[in-house]
C-alpha cells in the first residue's frame, strides 16, 4: 500500500506464526496525526476491502447538519484530526436531514494511518454494515464492499478479540488518545494485507506485543475461513 508519508520507526516479527511488520509516523506532510499501524501480508481477501473502526455509543447517534455545519467549533474538531474544515463544511452543506458525522469521515481513517485510499481495491465502493454481532454493536462501525465476506471476517475468534480490546480500551473521544489507551482501533482488510492501526505513536514493548496478538486473532480466524488466503 502506498503511504502519503513514509514511516518514521519500523519493527517485524512473527506471532503464532502471522508474519507482521509494525510502523510508526505521521500520516501525512501537514497533519496533526501521528499513527501505529501492524501489518501482516500473509492474509488478504479476494477483492473489495473491509474496514472496522473503534467508536462510542454515541457516535452512533445521527446529529443534525445544522448543529456542527459552519461552527467554529465544528471547524477546530475537523482540523486538529487534519481535515480541511471548508472541505467537510462543504459536504455537509450538500446533505439534507440528518448525517451520521462519524460515517461521514470513515474513509478518512486509512489517510490517517498513511495509506493512500486510491490503492484500496473498491474502497469508494463501500458500504455501513449494520448487522453486527452483539459483542461489537455500539463498539464498532463496518464499512465493506461485501456485507457477507465482512461478516465471515468476523467470527467467534476475531469477534471475542475485538470485543476484549474495546473493553480494554473503550473509545471515549478523540482528546483521550494516548499511547497508553490507543483507542480508536482500526481494521482494514484488503486482497493485500490486514492492517490494524491507532491514531498514535505506540512505543511501549508489552503495548506492542499485545497489538500483535491482536493482529494474530483476525489473522488466524480470517484464515479459517475460505476467503482467506495465505501468500
Amino acid at each position: 500500500m502506498k503511504a502519503p508519508n513514509s514511516p518514521v520507526a519500523t519493527m517485524s516479527g512473527s506471532t503464532e506464526g502471522i508474519p507482521w511488520i509494525v510502523e510508526s509516523g505521521a500520516s501525512s506532510p501537514g497533519r496533526n496525526i501521528a499513527f501505529t499501524r501492524w501489518t501482516t501480508t500473509k492474509i488478504g481477501i479476494p477483492d473489495g476491502c473491509t474496514i472496522l473502526v473503534q467508536t462510542t455509543p454515541r457516535s452512533h447517534s445521527p446529529i443534525r447538519v445544522g448543529s456542527v455545519r459552519d461552527t467554529a467549533l465544528f471547524k477546530k474538531w475537523v482540523h486538529r484530526l487534519g481535515f480541511d474544515p471548508e472541505r467537510v463544511s462543504g459536504i455537509l452543506k450538500a446533505l439534507s436531514g440528518e448525517v451520521s458525522l462519524p460515517m461521514l469521515m470513515f474513509k478518512e481513517y486509512p489517510r490517517m494511518l498513511g495509506i493512500d485510499p486510491d490503492t484500496i481495491p473498491d474502497f469508494d465502493r463501500a458500504e455501513s454494515i449494520e448487522a453486527l454481532e452483539t459483542r461489537l454493536e455500539g463498539r464498532y462501525r463496518v464499512l465493506g464492499t461485501d456485507p457477507a465476506e465482512s461478516n465471515m471476517l468476523l467470527d467467534s475468534r476475531a469477534v471475542e478479540a475485538l470485543a476484549a480490546w474495546a473493553r480494554r480500551f473503550p473509545m471515549r473521544s478523540f482528546r483521550s488518545i494516548r499511547a497508553e489507551h490507543p483507542a480508536p482501533l482500526i481494521v482494514l482488510f484488503t486482497p493485500s494485507a490486514l492492517t490494524i492501526g491507532f491514531l498514535t505513536v505506540i512505543t511501549e514493548p508489552s503495548m506492542v506485543t499485545d497489538i500483535c496478538r491482536l493482529g494474530a486473532d483476525l489473522a488466524l480466524a480470517a484464515e479459517t475461513q475460505p476467503i482467506g488466503s495465505s501468500t
